[in-house]
Formats: structure tokens, sequence, C-alpha cells
């Protein structure tokens, strides 16, 4: 686990240097699958750390100024009462702080060991995964983006092609032709300001494998769906590693 996420890590921060500077790709020769689950986890774990409640931190004892040393004319009894009440009050505020260090501690593992449950089950991870996904899709493939937008007479649909434009140079993506379903009333606007719309591919998750399934497109603040002219093939075996670590809970030593 830890060479794998030193490898995801050294993998994402080593793509401006690579590419500022013409280094030699060290990843050039890994397959694209493999570059993808990378990028994939490495974005998942970083985006499930932004989940995490704040760490508790444990108060420090203040100094409450009280001297240990022995005063001039103090009687001994005097002095040994002394002390042994500054002793006291010492260790009451010490217990007091480790107490609601201890609670606190309670409270970070509780929401930790919910966190970790919710978060096993693939259907509340699937939103920060398909976030993942495009965020590494981008990193290996480039931006996303539509071009040749027209209107086609022969199915009466808007049709265009997605395109990646090329962002680090890693993989070349394959352009694809999609029908995009819009009203009427938005065919025209959309034909004459297309190229403000953002655009998000989307994907299938189940079984471990990641198929690409549509393309989201938004325009003037709305979503529309861009589907597939052809069947398409893109298929990636995913293999979801979450570091242990991000749920790891605090213990306390005694």
């Amino acid at each position: 686990m830890y060479k794998r996420d030193e490898m995801m890590k050294k993998f994402v921060l080593l793509l401006f240097p690579l590419y500022l500077f013409a280094v030699v790709n060290p990843y050039e020769n890994l397959a694209v699958q493999e570059k993808l689950n990378i990028v994939i986890n490495y974005f998942l774990n970083e985006e499930l750390k932004t989940k995490l409640p704040l760490r508790p931190i444990k108060e420090i004892l203040e100094d409450d100024g009280a001297s240990l040393e022995p005063v001039k004319y103090e009687y001994y009894f005097s002095y040994i009462q002394r002390i042994k009440a500054i002793r006291e009050s010492r260790a009451d505020e010490q217990k007091s702080i480790d107490e609601k260090y201890e609670g606190k501690v309670s409270f970070y593992n509780g929401k930790v060991r919910t966190l970790n449950k919710f978060y096993s089950d693939i259907e509340n991870l699937y939103p920060i995964l398909e976030t993942s996904i495009n965020k590494a899709y981008k990193v290996v493939y480039g931006k996303p983006t539509i071009k040749d937008v027209i209107y086609d007479k022969n199915i009466e649909a808007i049709t265009a092609t997605l395109h990646v434009e090329d962002i680090y140079g890693i993989n070349k993506y394959i352009d694809k032709k999609i029908k995009i379903n819009l009203s009427k009333k938005v065919k025209y606007m959309f034909l004459n300001d297309y190229d403000k719309a953002k655009v998000k591919v989307q994907f299938e998750y189940t079984n471990d494998l990641l198929v690409l399934k549509n393309v989201l497109i938004e325009f003037k603040e709305k979503n529309y769906i861009g589907t597939f002219l052809k069947k398409q093939n893109d298929k990636v075996v995913l293999d979801v590693k979450i570091d242990e670590n991000i749920f790891k809970q605090i213990m306390i030593k005694k």
C-alpha cells in the first residue's frame, strides 16, 4: 500500500516538471489502465481526506506561577501543605485536560468509524469516485470539449464530436461522435453558443469495471445528455484502493 501511494503521489507531482522541462516521462511505458488506476485512486483518497472531522488537539497544562521553593521563614509543615495543595491542583487540572481530550478523541473516532463504514459502500463512494475519474481522465487524456456541432437532418438532432484537448501529453483520446438531446427552443441557442458549454464524461461502474456511458453537457446552467452514435467499448478494470490510514483512529497512550 505504501509503495503504491508513493507512486500515485509522484505520478501527479511530476506531471508539471516533466513537461515544462522536457524530461523523459518515466510513466510512458505504463499501460493506460494502470495510469488511470494510479491517478483515480490518488484523487479519490485526497478527496476522502477532506471528509474527515478535524483532529482533536490536546490542551497544555498552563503554568500556574506557583513556586515549589520554600519561602523565607515558612514553617516546614506549612511548606509541605502548600506543596501538596499545588501538586493536587495541578493533578486535578491535568486530569480535567486528559478527560476532555479523551472525550474529543472518542467523538473523533466515532465519526471516523461511521465514515469508514459509509464509504465502504460503493454506492456512497461513487459520487467521489466519479469526480476522481473525471479528474484522472483530464490528467491522462486532457480536457473534454465538443466540436463540429451541427444539426443533422437525417436523424433530426444536433450532433457533435467529443474531443479531448491534450494537456500533459500522456495519452491520446480518439474523437467520438455524439448526439445531444435538446429541446427545439434550446437547439438554436446551443448551435450559436456551444463553445460556452462545459463538458463532462460520465461512466458506469459495476463489478470493478469502468465503462464509458455518455457525455454530460452543462449549458446555460442546465444539464443535457450526449449519447454516443456508436456503441462504445472503452472499458477499464478499476482497482479501487482506499488508503487505510485515512480512517485510522487515534490511540491514547495511558
